[in-house]
């Protein structure tokens, strides 16, 4: 609990900057105002999807984020997204559900699992496009994003 709260505290203190430095009209991504990336991030952890929904905005993406999969698929189905960051666990529908209905409304759009469990199954790997444990180092979901992302960063530039 110590830890959540110090990264909140932290979080909140760079987000507090951030935020000054853009009212001020300081933009620290020129390169991506016509082509910011819109996520979506669903955790039913509140402190996990704000830490994790802001290191995401401080890095140039739009990130929407809900807390089970009901709300991410009326979310998903409402919006345009470029990818979604799914956690595996959460109550009412797991993220394999989600990630399904997902696919058959959208199949081009990439889906992460980002979670606490240590393997998925073959079939829950069959049809997402990444798995990040988020034991793994704190880079790793971003490389990931980034990997997943790169084909469609490539066609667009072309």
């Amino acid at each position: 609990m110590a830890v959540n709260a110090a990264l909140r505290v932290a979080l909140a203190s760079c987000t507090e900057v951030h935020a000054t430095l853009v009212m001020a009209g300081y933009n620290f991504y020129p390169h991506l105002v016509d082509m910011a990336e819109t996520l979506i991030y669903v955790d039913d952890d509140p402190a996990r999807r704000e830490v994790v929904g802001a290191r995401l905005r401080l890095l140039g993406y739009q990130v929407l984020t809900a807390p089970d999969g009901e709300k991410a698929l009326n979310t998903f189905s409402e919006s345009h997204i470029d990818l979604v960051v799914l956690d595996y666990y959460m109550p009412g529908m797991n993220g394999d559900l989600v990630a399904m209905a997902m696919k058959r409304m959208k199949p081009e759009v990439p889906i992460i699992i980002f979670s606490g469990t240590f393997t998925l199954c073959e079939m829950v790997l069959a049809f997402v496009d990444g798995f990040v444990s988020t034991s793994d180092e704190p880079e790793a979901l971003l490389n990931k994003i980034g990997e997943v992302l790169r084909p469609r960063r490539v066609a667009r530039a072309s």
